[in-house]
């Protein structure tokens, strides 16, 4: 087994709810974030020791030798949260690695970090949902909204 990708971050969250956060993402029904695509799985625990680690199965049935590992650490009121990502040989293409880094990112530290309360561009976490409810953006026009806010930003520094 190869470690092929990893990240590392910040998250908003103690370290406790963060892993709470990693061994079961639908605990709270209207705090979802763990979207998975069409041609993805739910992951399964593979292990789990509070409050530091938990490994995850892989969430690609085209690979299911992935094993994605969150080392959880805790930095205050938050957690420095590192994912990686594991695969068997062969070891695909770099595109493809890419492609599995990229949407761990998505999931981790976008839909994760947005659930704890983090700004999506500039824009405060009471205007981002998963869902919408009442006024709150949906999380896409959020990210929209967040990109617009950044090129209005350059455009007016130029």
């Amino acid at each position: 087994m190869q470690q092929v990708a990893t990240r590392r971050r910040s998250q908003p969250p103690p370290a406790r709810f963060m892993f709470e956060a990693l061994i079961d993402p639908y605990r709270q029904p209207a705090r979802h974030w763990l979207e998975l695509l069409e041609s993805e799985i739910a992951p399964e625990i593979v292990r789990a020791e509070e409050p530091e680690l938990v490994i995850w199965s892989s969430i690609w049935p085209d690979r299911p030798d992935a094993v994605i590992r969150f080392d959880i650490e805790a930095v205050g009121n938050s957690t420095m949260l590192r994912w990686t990502l594991f695969l068997d040989d062969p070891i695909p293409p770099e595109a493809e690695v890419v492609r599995m880094r990229k949407r761990l990112n998505t999931l981790i530290n976008a839909n994760l970090r947005f659930n704890f309360g983090q700004y999506v561009g500039s824009l405060p976490h009471y205007l981002v949902s998963t869902r919408p409810i009442g006024s709150a953006l949906s999380l896409n026009a959020a990210r929209a909204a967040g990109q617009l806010v950044s090129s209005m930003r350059n455009a007016v520094r130029r």
